[in-house]
């Protein structure tokens, strides 16, 4: 909330921080004090109680407001909220959930009570939650006002779907708008009594540049009852950048394809004996929308538990290529691996996919001086290793940097190495009448 949000309506600004004396129509005269409220929002976020229609309630008159901030622990996203109400919202919980993120997307598999403000006056009422690949994106808040006190009444949630995690411990949502949940299915399904009078509904999201990271709540005292405490107003902390506009939502492998036959060409027919690998085709979502200009960066390290092999140094296999820097769109037809200056071919999407697509090359290769191949059969190598065997390595993208630096991901690149044989050809694949088979490590390749 702002510095000025509750009482500049009707006070002066120079009166804010004094004591003063109300008498409440219909009650015996009572003294309160009225605080200079100011919201605290965390690195990188933005309190939407700074922005037009950002705040439900508390635009008039309030008693001894307290300001707290509702968030769950670091990593967790905001996947519910629960409410208990009567004429006005009485109290206000979160639920919390660990989304876990991949290349199928984002999910959670249980929440847990979070933290909460106000008092125990009104009814508990069904608990709105999410589904479990959504979380909280904002909130709609019915507001009344008795005499010259405003007050939130009741409260929905929109939940949209978790399309990854941006910087921070924030959380990236899709744009659309999201699915509405209210404990009663609406609020036209609730009465207000005959002095409460409607001031409309406050529609608040964070939906632009991601998940609700907190909702920021004045507690205050109710006008009638001195001392019960209720939810008098809210707004919502939001990242204030959970992503460059020019970043997609979100990365998915689109396809890949194993070029053998180039394998065979150009590098076994050249004295390799290790090799092979995939194309995949990354595309940048939502499809609907141009995301050709984009730049990504990748990062990719070994899961060492995966080298079943035993290869030494096995994190070699594991670099970047020379292809840590893609740009989305635009990439032609055919990608240039560094070793052996072998060109692969690139599938390239059809129609607009095109425009949101980029390829990554997957490809594992005995490399010798001049990056020319060294003849190394690398389960020839291996005493003991007979069978196939694997190695598997973990890749994320990003994009933009700092606050708004968006990531995508992880995804997972498994190498699967087995025994072959190599028989050299010629043109039209006729069998070199001189050449021999040759005992090769073939490698096989698959990203998800």
């Amino acid at each position: 909330m702002p510095d000025r949000p509750f009482l500049a309506c009707l006070l002066a600004p120079a009166l804010l921080a004094a004591a003063v004396t109300w008498s409440l129509p219909g009650a015996a005269s009572a003294q309160r004090t009225v605080q200079t409220l100011q919201s605290r929002p965390g690195p990188g976020e933005v309190d939407t109680a700074n922005r037009p229609g950002g705040q439900a309630g508390g635009r008039r008159l309030g008693v001894n407001y307290e300001l707290s901030a509702l968030r769950c622990p670091a990593g967790d996203a905001i996947v519910g909220v629960g409410i208990r109400r009567g004429n006005v919202l009485d109290r206000v919980q979160v639920a919390c959930a660990t989304p876990v993120c991949d290349a199928n997307g984002c999910r959670w598999t249980a929440s847990r009570p979070g933290a909460a403000a106000g008092g125990g006056g009104g009814d508990a009422h069904p608990a709105m939650t999410c589904a479990q690949d959504e979380m909280v994106s904002g909130v709609r808040a019915r507001v009344v006002r008795f005499t010259q006190f405003d007050y939130a009444a009741d409260l929905a949630i929109e939940c949209s779907r978790i399309t990854g995690r941006g910087a921070r411990s924030f959380f990236r949502v899709a744009r659309e708008e999201g699915r509405w949940h209210h404990p009663e299915g609406g609020f036209g399904r609730t009465r207000l009594p005959a002095n409460v009078v409607e001031e409309g509904l406050a529609t608040i999201a964070c939906r632009a540049t991601g998940g609700v990271s907190a909702i920021s709540v004045a507690v205050a005292d109710t006008f009638v009852l001195p001392r019960q405490r209720v939810v008098q107003a809210l707004s919502l902390y939001c990242p204030d950048a959970g992503g460059d506009p020019s970043c997609p939502d979100s990365l998915v492998v689109s396809g890949a394809t194993a070029h053998d036959d180039i394998v065979d060409r150009q590098w076994f027919a050249r004295g390799g004996r290790t090799g092979g690998g995939i194309v995949s085709t990354m595309e940048a979502r939502p499809a609907a929308r141009n995301w050709s200009g984009a730049r990504i960066v990748e990062t990719v390290r070994l899961d060492a538990a995966s080298n079943t092999c035993a290869i030494p140094n096995a994190a070699a296999l594991c670099g970047t290529g020379g292809h840590r820097n893609f740009t989305v769109g635009g990439q032609g037809n055919s990608i240039r691996l560094p070793i052996g200056n072998i060109e692969m071919p690139w599938n390239v999407p059809a129609g607009g996919q095109a425009r949101n697509s980029f390829p990554d090359s997957h490809f594992v290769f005995d490399v010798g001086p001049g990056n020319q191949p060294a003849g190394r059969d690398a389960l020839g190598a291996l005493p003991g290793v007979t069978g196939p065997c694997t190695v598997a390595c973990v890749q994320t993208y990003a994009c933009g940097a700092g606050a708004q630096q968006v990531t995508y991901g992880p995804f997972r690149i498994t190498y699967t190495f087995r025994r072959d044989t190599f028989q050299p050809t010629l043109p039209g694949l006729i069998p070199l009448p001189t050449g021999g088979r040759t005992d090769i490590t073939r490698v096989d390749a698959v990203k998800r």
